[in-house]
């Protein structure tokens, strides 16, 4: 949402919106996803697929992972990460469409190359290898997850409920709508992909 709106341009408060909604569903996901992940039945890869396709935030996605298993959190940190990877040529994509419809929108403000992509793929080789001793991993793995902390709580300080509050129940109702459509092509091409 904020990378196309780096193009879009639209208001800071419909972005702000956006963002608030966005961080209000997925606050719910983190714990209603375990819970369907468990009633439906679904295996720990079917639950990350699940997740790492329908949220719509990287730390909700892995927290929603954790909350069902380290092997569901992996599957759905790769999932959301391969979603990740088509940022970059959506946006660059509708900044050219909207230039060359005559709408207001300016230049595409997002690298071509995902930079955190490559330093998960690089982190993920390093991993593998065994170079790293046992203790010093723990010590990052550690160090990641505060990291993660401190980024959930950078959207908290930026998403406020007297935004939601001011604009009513539409872009609630929108987003949740949304967000069900999502979940629900994403279980079943999961399913589907995974039988």
């Amino acid at each position: 949402m904020v990378a196309a709106d780096s193009v879009v341009q639209g208001e800071k408060r419909d972005a702000a919106l956006a963002l608030g909604v966005i961080t209000l569903l997925g606050t719910i996901g983190i714990v209603l996803y375990p819970l369907l992940g468990q009633a439906f039945g679904m295996s720990d890869f079917v639950y990350g697929v699940w997740d790492g396709a329908s949220l719509h935030e990287m730390a909700q996605v892995v927290a929603a992972g954790f909350g069902r298993s380290e092997e569901a959190a992996r599957v759905a940190t790769v999932v959301k990460l391969a979603r990740i990877c088509l940022l970059a040529p959506v946006v660059l994509w509708l900044g050219w469409s909207l230039r060359h419809q005559h709408r207001a929108a300016g230049r595409a403000r997002v690298a071509p190359v995902p930079w955190f992509l490559v330093l998960f793929v690089l982190f993920a080789l390093l991993n593998s290898s065994g170079w790293i001793p046992a203790p010093a991993l723990e010590s990052l793995r550690r160090g990641d997850l505060w990291l993660l902390c401190v980024g959930m709580a950078g959207v908290g300080l930026v998403t406020g409920f007297a935004d939601l509050k001011d604009a009513g129940l539409a872009p609630v109702a929108a987003g949740a709508l949304q967000w069900g459509v999502l979940a629900g092509l994403s279980y079943a091409l999961a399913r589907w992909l995974c039988r």
